[in-house]
């Protein structure tokens, strides 16, 4: 939170930050939480980015 609240203060004007263990994304400014179901996007500072949060987090990674 303390790198979050740096590039905000910076003028970032948005900042993802990804928990792979619990396969969510907050999003900043704002702070919502999104979770598997929901879709990550880029809003007006990268219009046209989409993206599903499942997608990020593969539900295995097998080993060879």
């Amino acid at each position: 939170m303390r790198k979050v609240a740096e590039y905000l203060a910076a003028g970032v004007r948005l900042v993802w930050a990804v928990y792979p263990p619990l396969r969510s994304v907050q999003v900043f400014p704002g702070g919502q939480m999104l979770g598997p179901e929901d879709e990550l996007s880029g809003g007006d500072v990268l219009p046209g980015f989409a993206c599903r949060i499942a997608d990020l987090f593969p539900e295995s990674v097998s080993s060879a």
